[in-house]
Parts: C-alpha cells; structure tokens; sequence
C-alpha cells in the first residue's frame, strides 16, 4: 500500500512539473495581437472618422506619384505594395495638408509614433518579416482597414487573422509577421499607426535593427534624393466608400 501510495505522489509531482513547465513557457511567448483595450485611444476611430479618412484618401488616390514603394527592399513576396507616410519620427511631412482630417485626428492621438496610408495590389503577399528593432520593439501596430475584398488578412508568428472593411487590427510587428490581399481585382488598403507601448505591454523581441537612416527615407518624401522606390502602375479596382461600423478585432 505505502508503494502505491509513493508511486500516486511520484505521478502527481511529474504531472504537476508539466503542467507547470507547459504554463511557464506560454507565459514567456509574446502575445502576437492585442485587444482594444490595449490601446483605449483608438476607441476615437469610430465609424464617422474611418468614413472621413477613407473619403480623403478617394479624393487623392488617383494621383500615383503619392505612393511610394516601403522603405524594405524586397518585401514582397508576389504582388505590389506601396504606402503614403504622413508622419514618422515626431515630423508631419509634407503629404499631411492632404488629409487635413486625418491628420487632425491623428494630432489628437496619445503615443503616435508614425502613420502612413498602405496599399496591397490584388494577389500581393507580403514576405515574413520583422520590424526594425530601434521602432518596433517600442510600440504597438495597428491597422485600421479602409478597403478589402474580404480575402486579406495579417499574420503573426502563424497566427492568420482575416480581416473585415473597418476593421482595427492591433499587433506585436517585433515579431514575425506579413500581410496578403488574395482579391483578384481590389486592392487591401490600410491606415497604418505605430503606438508606443502601454508599460504592462513588454518590450518587444526584434533583433533586426536599422540606424534612423530608414526614418530619414520617410521623413524625404517629396525631397531630391528620397530613397523610397517608385511603385508600379495599378491596373483594379477602388471602392473606398462603401462604408460599415468599425469592427475591433482581437
């Protein structure tokens, strides 16, 4: 009897060190998207605000000297991206009086890092990346969708999450990450926002690291000797004014 007593405690101490063990190793893996609350602040992107940024954006999308291919050479893995910085490094830049509402809203926004308008091509995915550790391991990205066919989405670390039109999107860009558009004919566009990091969130995990030489390249929009490459011609479809209540994704 006092053997298979010895024997039930031994089980139960190695099951209690699993289990232990398995919460120990959760607890260290960083959380790859993050609720709303997160970052409380964003609750003033509701459905009459995304409507008004979506509007101006329409209003200049059609020019294509705006769109500038990203900073990362190579980043897509198919397709064609570009983006419009607005503001980078506590400098509003030039393309920011183009979106005056926008840009008033976002003025008002708590721990803004940078903000720039983001565009997928139809079947465009991005390659697996990191962001830059000098950035990303201080702050919090979100997306707030302007556009989409119901067939993109955001990945982290495997973790896929499709999203919606007017969906706000938080996530950890330290880690591993991409983006894909899989519409045949309607672009992903997005309102891309880095916040700095609420302090219950930990420090980032990014090791890729960059000198401010890559903030200089956004801050040289519409400057000789911008470094930011030219994008390609678009060839599908804009339906930026369909509009829907925001829809916060976690």
């Amino acid at each position: 009897m006092q053997k298979v007593n010895l024997l039930v405690v031994a089980v139960t101490c190695l099951a209690v060190y699993a289990i232990a063990s398995v919460s120990m190793r959760l607890s260290e893996t960083p959380r790859r998207f993050w609720p709303l609350d997160t970052l409380p602040q964003l609750r003033m992107f509701d459905a009459g605000s995304i409507a008004g940024m979506r509007q101006e954006l329409g209003d200049v999308m059609q020019r294509e000297a705006l769109w500038l291919g990203w900073p990362e050479y190579n980043v897509e893995e198919t397709g064609n991206s570009n983006i419009i910085p607005m503001y980078a490094f506590d400098t509003w830049l030039e393309t920011a009086h183009l979106f005056p509402q926008t840009s008033a809203l976002l003025k008002t926004l708590p721990g803004l890092r940078t903000a720039l308008f983001s565009r997928l091509g139809p079947e465009t995915r991005l390659a697996p990346h990191t962001g830059y550790a000098f950035l990303a391991n201080y702050v919090l990205r979100c997306h707030i969708v302007l556009q989409c066919a119901g067939e993109c989405y955001v990945e982290v670390q495997g973790m896929r999450q499709h999203v919606e039109r007017n969906d706000i999107v938080i996530f950890d860009n330290s880690l591993e990450h991409s983006a894909g558009n899989e519409s045949s004919d309607v672009e992903y566009i997005v309102l891309i926002l880095d916040i700095k990091r609420p302090g219950d969130v930990p420090v980032g995990t990014a090791s890729t690291d960059e000198t401010v030489e890559l903030g200089l390249d956004l801050m040289s929009h519409h400057h000789p000797g911008t470094k930011l490459r030219a994008h390609e011609p678009r060839t599908h479809k804009s339906s930026l004014y369909s509009d829907a209540p925001p829809r916060h994704r976690r």
